[in-house]
């Protein structure tokens, strides 16, 4: 959520340069001021029992009415899929902001191997994967979009569509963390970061001081 929020208040340049642990002053920008004092307000929005709570736990309160909103990525869509509802009708969704669409994904890795067949085997796999009927289906179920750019989802539910109005420009399309930052930098800066969100006494500038100096031991 930091780091949605981020990229809105910060634009993607600074975005970049924190999470790249390239520059530890972008971490002193107004942009990330900014993100901080917004990220901090929040606080008063969530109930008690929130800390730890797993993410699909959150995204069933939305669906059940305990809820009014949870951020979360796409593929909180397939809950309430599961669950019978409609985008558009039984709830909405939001892709925040214009400064771009924090993208994240899995990745299938095959051995290289000198075997024709079982690299035959692999091809075929990789092709009915990635096939745009395959994409469709999968999507559907799971709620997030298609990796492919050149599917038609004009099928697809009207968040899979605003998603993918999104991706379509290059400039929108924004990685997340893992990306960018080493396994180190991401730890240090989620623990300065849920410091923050769990002391609500702490200053921005105490936060700002702590961020910095994790991007400055862990970059």
């Amino acid at each position: 959520m930091f780091n949605a929020i981020l990229l809105e208040q910060a634009g993607p340049e600074i975005y970049r340069s924190v999470l790249s642990g390239e520059d530890s002053e972008a971490v002193r920008s107004d942009g990330f001021r900014r993100a901080a004092e917004v990220f901090g307000a929040l606080r008063d929005l969530v109930d008690e029992g929130s800390p730890g709570r797993n993410w699909n736990d959150a995204t069933n309160m939305v669906i059940t009415g305990q809820a009014a909103v949870q951020v979360m990525g796409d593929w909180a869509k397939g809950e309430f899929i599961a669950t019978g509802q409609t985008p558009g009708e039984e709830y909405g969704c939001l892709v925040p902001g214009s400064n771009g669409y924090i993208m994240g994904g899995d990745v299938f890795v095959f051995p290289a191997i000198d075997d024709e067949a079982q690299r035959a085997a692999q091809d075929k796999l990789g092709n009915v994967m990635f096939a745009p009927e395959t994409q469709i289906a999968f999507n559907m179920n799971k709620g997030s979009v298609p990796v492919r750019l050149d599917v038609d989802v004009s099928g697809m539910d009207i968040c899979a569509q605003q998603g993918m109005t999104a991706l379509q420009d290059p400039a929108q399309q924004i990685p997340s963390d893992n990306f960018l930052s080493t396994p180190d930098l991401v730890g240090a800066v989620q623990d300065a970061i849920t410091q923050y969100w769990h002391d609500p006494s702490m200053k921005v500038d105490t936060f700002v001081d702590n961020y910095a100096a994790a991007v400055e031991t862990a970059g």
